[in-house]
Parts: C-alpha cells; structure tokens; sequence
C-alpha cells in the first residue's frame, strides 16, 4: 500500500513538473520520493537540475538523502559537520544526523544533536524499537570512549 502510495506521489509530481519546471519545490519533493523509491537512475538526472543557490536548505537536505541510499557516508559526514551551525535550529536536518549516528554508532555525530534544541523532544518521542536502539547505541558509544580513555592512560 505505501508503496502505491509512493508510485501515485511520484507520477503526481512528474506531472507538476512537467507543467511548471520552474517550481523549484516540485523538483525537491520529486528529488525526495525518487530517494523512497531508491531510483537511482532517475535521481542523478533530477539531481543535476536541482540549484543550491535558491533554496540551500532543500539542495542540502536531498543530498543528505543521496548520500544516505549510495551509502557515502564519510561525505554524509563531512556534510553533516559543515552545515550544523547554519540548519542545526531545522528538525529534519537534526534528525538524519541523528539516525546516521545511530547507524553507524558514531559519538561525533551523537554529540552534535545533543547541542541542539531538539535533543529532549526526539530522544522522548521515541517507539519501544527506536528506544532500545538507541539505548544501545549509547551503551556502546560509553564503552569506546572508555576503552579511548583507558588507552591514553596506558600510554601516558
């Protein structure tokens, strides 16, 4: 059913496109249900077209999600750190830097979300299955630092 619904939003918005091609939301929103859908032939072509000088915001936020499916994720990253000053006050930016960290266990990134003013509101609207991955995430992120911390002393 969801991914009828995906098929039916795709087409509804190569439609729209196809009558305004300069609607640069269409293309964004075309760019993100390409990236549901993982059509990757079709993203690099929707991709090319979209400006990052009209709206940064959204160009970011659709590579985020390029790089996300194409599994980039030291660009992800590098991404991540040097746009977090300018979007860390937007929810979805702070939410893909927080499922990547969670992905990858990465303290870094876990670190970052919990300097924005979204850390209460999306570490409390968690699922039970979000809560226990997180909670090991977090086990695991205490027991590297530990290990990091254990290691300097030896070598000091």
């Amino acid at each position: 059913m969801l991914l009828n619904r995906n098929i039916e939003a795709e087409y509804i918005l190569f439609r729209a496109y196809d009558i305004d091609e300069n609607d640069d939301e269409i293309l964004y929103w075309l760019f993100d249900i390409l990236c549901r859908r993982k059509q990757l032939g079709l993203l690099s072509s929707i991709g090319n077209k979209l400006d990052k000088t009209k709206n940064e915001l959204l160009y970011i936020k659709s590579l985020i999600k390029y790089l996300i499916i194409t599994n980039k994720i030291n660009e992800l990253e590098d991404l991540f750190i040097e746009y977090f000053e300018k979007y860390k006050t937007d929810k979805e930016f702070v939410c893909f830097i927080l499922s990547t960290a969670i992905r990858e266990n990465n303290y870094r990134l876990t670190y970052m979300v919990s300097k924005t003013i979204f850390k209460n509101e999306l570490f409390h609207d968690l699922t039970e299955p979000q809560e226990r991955r997180l909670k090991n995430h977090f086990y695991l992120l205490i027991v590297k630092l530990l290990r990091e911390n254990n290691d300097d002393n030896k070598n000091s």
